[in-house]
C-alpha cells in the first residue's frame, strides 16, 4: 500500500499541477475579457492561454487514463505492480503522458486553430479551424 501511495499518486499530483497551472494563467484572462467584453491582453497571450489549456484538457484526459491503469495493475496484477510502476517506470510513462500531450496540443500552433471565442470569453480551439 505505501507503494501506491508514493509512485501510483504521481499522476494524480501532475493533473493537480496542470489544473493550478490553467487557473493561474487562462482563468484570470477569461475574467478580465468577460469584465471588458472583449480580449483586450493581445494575440500572444491569446495563443499561451488557448495553448495552456488545450494542454490541461488534454492532459487531464491522460493523467485521468494513467490513474485508471495504474488502480487497475493495482488491484488486478498487485504481484506485478511494484516492477511495473517502479519509481523509474512511473516517471517514464509521466513523462510518456506530456510527450503526448504535447504532441496533440502543438499542432493547434501551424493550423492556427487558437482563437478568442466571445461566447467563451477565452482564447480556445475554433469550432471552424481546418480539420487538419
Amino acid at each position: 500500500m505505501i507503494v501506491l501511495s508514493l509512485v501510483g499518486n504521481i499522476f494524480v499530483v501532475s493533473m493537480s499541477v496542470e489544473d493550478t497551472v490553467v487557473a493561474v494563467y487562462p482563468y484570470p484572462l477569461a475574467i478580465l475579457s468577460i469584465f471588458h467584453n472583449d480580449w483586450i491582453v493581445g494575440d500572444m497571450h491569446c495563443q499561451l492561454s488557448g495553448f495552456i489549456m488545450g494542454l490541461s484538457v488534454i492532459g487531464s484526459v491522460f493523467n485521468i487514463l494513467a490513474i485508471s491503469i495504474n488502480r487497475y495493475c493495482y488491484i488486478c496484477h498487485s504481484l506485478h505492480y511494484d516492477r511495473m510502476f517502479s519509481t523509474r517506470n512511473t516517471c517514464c510513462y509521466l513523462g510518456l503522458n506530456w510527450l503526448l500531450t504535447a504532441m496533440a496540443t502543438v499542432p493547434n500552433f501551424f493550423v492556427d486553430s487558437l482563437q478568442y471565442d466571445p461566447h467563451l470569453y477565452s482564447c480556445t480551439f475554433a469550432q471552424t479551424a481546418s480539420s487538419y
